[in-house]
């Protein structure tokens, strides 16, 4: 490594090389560990823990998406889209 050819030391570069695969490597096997432990503990096992998902998590986060943020047209009212164009105010339920 070094900022041209002359100032290049391939030694450096090897060990740039074997520290990013590491890196990755230990990535990998903690986002695979976090992946094993999700699916071991189901979350939505009732229709009733689906609700409180939707009601505690999922419907206050709506205001905050882009998708429903964008004003600059409106659905026409035959339009499919037209039913969730907007946030309903029980939203929360």
């Amino acid at each position: 490594m070094g900022e041209n050819a002359c100032e290049a030391d391939r030694r450096q570069g090897e060990w740039m090389i074997d520290h990013k695969a590491r890196h990755l490597a230990q990535t990998v096997e903690s986002l695979l560990a976090d992946h094993d432990r999700a699916q071991s503990s189901p979350l939505l096992t009732t229709f009733a823990a689906v609700e409180k998902l939707w009601s505690k998590v999922v419907a206050p986060a709506l205001p905050d998406f882009a998708s429903m943020k964008c004003n600059e047209f409106e659905i026409p009212e035959d339009s499919v889209w037209q039913l969730n164009w907007r946030i309903p105010e029980n939203a929360n339920l």
